[in-house]
C-alpha cells in the first residue's frame, strides 16, 4: 500500500538533499539495467540531462527498500508484453482495468496501466532533477511548473504525449491527452 507516492517523495527527497548538501554523484552505475526510448529523449532535450537521469538514479537506488521505480516499469511493461496484443486491444483493457470485472486478462492489463503511470512518474522525476540541479544555485525563485513552461516550452509535453518504452519497435502506449480525457480529468498543461 502507498509504494508509489511514497517512493516518489523518497526520491524526491533523497534528490533534494544531494543537491543541497554538495553530495550530488558525478556518474551512477544503476541497479537495473533498464532503457527507455523516451527517456533517452529526455535527457537530450533537457540541458543538464545526463545529470539530471544520474541524480535520478541515485536517489531511485536510494528508494531501493520501498520500490525500485526502474524495476517495477520493466516487471510491468514485460508482463504487457508476453501477450502481444494490439494497441488498440491493450488500450481497451486499460479503460476496463478500473471496472469490477476481473480475470487474469484484465489484470494483466492494469499492469499496463500502471506502467504507462510509471514511466510518466520517472520522466516528470527526471524534470524535476533538472529544475533541482539548474535552480538550487537560485534558492528556487521559479516554480518547478512555471519552470517547466518557460525553460522547455511545448517540448516536454510533446514527448509526453508520445510516450512508448524504445525508440525501435514500440508503438505509442499511451497518449498523455488520451489517458487524461479517460480519466476525465481537468488538467492545466500550462499552454
Amino acid at each position: 500500500m502507498g509504494r508509489g507516492r511514497t517512493t516518489t517523495m523518497l526520491v524526491c527527497m533523497y534528490m533534494l538533499r544531494a543537491v543541497v548538501a554538495g553530495a550530488v554523484p558525478s556518474t551512477v552505475e544503476p541497479k537495473s539495467s533498464a532503457h527507455f526510448g523516451v527517456i533517452d529523449e529526455l535527457v537530450a532535450v533537457l540541458d543538464n540531462g545526463n545529470e539530471s537521469l544520474n541524480l535520478v538514479n541515485y536517489a531511485v537506488d536510494m528508494a531501493d527498500h520501498v520500490q525500485n521505480l526502474r524495476d517495477c516499469i520493466e516487471s510491468c511493461r514485460d508482463l504487457t508484453k508476453e501477450n502481444g496484443l494490439s494497441v488498440e486491444k491493450q488500450e481497451y483493457f486499460m479503460q476496463r482495468a478500473g471496472t469490477t470485472v476481473v480475470s487474469s486478462v484484465v489484470d494483466r492489463y492494469i499492469k499496463y496501466d500502471l506502467v504507462v503511470n510509471y514511466l510518466e512518474r520517472y520522466f516528470y522525476l527526471i524534470c524535476f532533477a533538472s529544475y533541482i540541479l539548474d535552480q538550487q544555485p537560485k534558492q528556487f525563485q521559479t516554480l518547478f511548473v512555471n519552470w517547466m513552461c518557460s525553460r522547455y516550452d511545448n517540448a516536454l509535453y510533446a514527448l509526453l504525449d508520445n510516450l512508448n518504452f524504445d525508440d525501435k519497435n514500440d508503438d505509442v502506449v499511451s497518449s498523455m491527452r488520451w489517458r487524461w480525457r479517460r480519466k476525465r480529468k481537468m488538467v492545466y498543461r500550462l499552454e
